[in-house]
């Protein structure tokens, strides 16, 4: 059911070639030159959408497409440079071995098909990376607001943060408490 979701997800930006389908995922960044960081896109692609990612570069997920089923082909993730928009294949930087992260501390009751992660990096540093926004299984759906998710979550937590991506949340000043105040405010706001 989850990768079904995504799939269905994920077609919203999607390219029909002769071969098959090409997935199209946009990732942007404003404190990170993400095409030359695949440390970085890698980290900001969450385990549960990496499960899809990696079925799709292995050849086994199909779309319908009429009365038939066509065979995703491949992913190319389109990320923001100082030059403009750049591609990148998936299959390019899926072995790209993520070193940067101290410790990772998840969340519960946002989102079943993939909770949050808050990763505490080794510069100190925190990325909250989240499955899906709006999340798939919650109880707000796709009704939640993300403007006002982002800045309740900005005010709550402080320390600098930005809303760096749709899905990415960026702490670069976090105190002792910082990790653990993202935690309860996330398992607290799927509950309003």
């Amino acid at each position: 059911m989850k990768i079904f979701i995504s799939i269905i997800f994920l077609l919203f930006s999607t390219q029909i070639v002769a071969e098959g389908l090409v997935i199209h995922e946009a990732m942007y960044s404003g404190i990170y030159d993400l095409s030359t960081n695949d440390e970085e896109l890698m980290l900001r692609i969450h385990p549960e959408k990496k499960k899809l990612y990696d079925a799709i570069l292995s050849g086994n997920v199909t779309v319908p497409k009429g009365r038939q089923r066509v065979q995703v082909t491949g992913l190319e993730i389109r990320v923001n440079s100082k030059v403009g928009l750049v591609e990148k294949s998936y299959a390019s930087i899926v072995k790209t071995e993520v070193t940067g992260i101290d410790k990772v501390l998840g969340v519960n009751g946002f989102d079943a098909e993939g909770e949050p992660l808050i990763y505490t990096m080794n510069d100190g540093t925190i990325r909250v990376v989240f499955f899906n926004m709006p999340p798939f299984s919650s109880k707000n759906g796709s009704k939640m607001d993300l403007d006002k998710f982002s800045k309740e979550f900005i005010a709550t937590v402080r320390s600098g943060v930005s809303h760096d991506d749709r899905e990415i949340f960026h702490v670069p000043n976090p105190d002792k408490n910082t990790e653990y105040k993202i935690k309860q405010f996330i398992e607290a706001y799927n509950r309003f």
